[in-house]
């Protein structure tokens, strides 16, 4: 006999299927090109490394004297336009790319730029570079405020410690592998996450079981670059001392940058020519 409870039931286990063949059918399209060979300007174990663990790691790619003109660049833009930083468990400033040619260099480095024509197999593209502070504050989720997917489609960013990060300083976390898209459609399916691209503590612990390596955790001196595809499970440690400082390359395989990202990250800072 019907009733209102199992009504209910019925109707949020058929909103259930639906949502995760809606996920299904994104991670599907989205992987669907035919690859094409790589330029020879691409650093190959860069690219390799990153379409099978999601995750390269570059020790010393900036010197501890880039990283202290840096930071001081992203306090000066701090100062200067105070109306364009979010205000989260961190403090951001997107954008930092256009209004700063000493920045611009890390948005614009030719090995980062190659590896993202390459990730997404395009001529050209766009990039917005963050600029983040992330200090301890009691109950703090992270950069990035919790596990997430930054999307279901492949996605590449390059982040640049501006600080040492240690275990308590909030590096950043990722599950190797999460990109991939059978894997994607497993964990979909067996953890029931429909197309939510957040999850839980709880719901991370149980992807992260199937898994070999579980949750990679990356620590390392200033300077440090890590590579990641943000279609994987991630996030940013919450902080438990000191402070991070890093900047991070969001790349995308259109230009100029499509408009649902500038909406996206406004308030976003002007340009300033050189």
């Amino acid at each position: 006999m019907l009733n209102a409870d199992l009504i209910t039931r019925v109707a949020g286990a058929w909103g259930e299927r639906q949502q995760t063949l809606v996920a299904l059918r994104r991670i599907a399209r989205t992987r669907l090109r035919r690859p094409r060979p790589l330029p020879a300007s691409v650093q190959r174990a860069w690219y390799t490394i990153l379409q099978r663990r999601g995750i390269m790691v570059i020790p010393g790619f900036w010197s501890p004297a880039e990283c202290a003109r840096a930071r001081a660049e992203l306090l000066r833009l701090e100062e200067a336009y105070p109306e364009n930083v979010h205000r989260r468990s961190d403090r951001r400033l997107f954008g930092v790319d256009r209004a700063s040619p000493l920045l611009r260099a890390f948005a614009e480095h030719p090995d980062l730029v190659a590896l993202s024509h390459a990730f997404y197999a395009t001529q050209r593209g766009s990039c917005v570079t963050l600029g983040a502070h992330l200090p301890f504050t009691e109950g703090n989720l992270g950069s990035g405020e919790g596990w997430h997917r930054d999307s279901l489609a492949p996605q590449f960013k390059a982040i640049l410690y501006l600080t040492d990060v240690s275990i308590d300083n909030g590096p950043f976390e990722l599950i190797p592998g999460s990109h991939r898209p059978l894997r994607m459609a497993r964990d979909i399916v067996l953890a029931r996450l429909g197309a939510r691209t957040r999850l839980s503590d709880a719901e991370v612990e149980e992807v992260a079981q199937r898994y070999p390596e579980g949750v990679a955790t990356v620590t390392g001196a200033q300077g440090t670059l890590v590579l990641a595809n943000s279609s994987a499970i991630h996030r940013g440690r919450p902080i438990a001392a000191g402070e991070r400082v890093a900047l991070t390359n969001y790349y995308y395989p259109s230009h100029p940058l499509p408009r649902r990202y500038e909406e996206l990250f406004a308030p976003i800072l002007p340009y300033v020519s050189e």
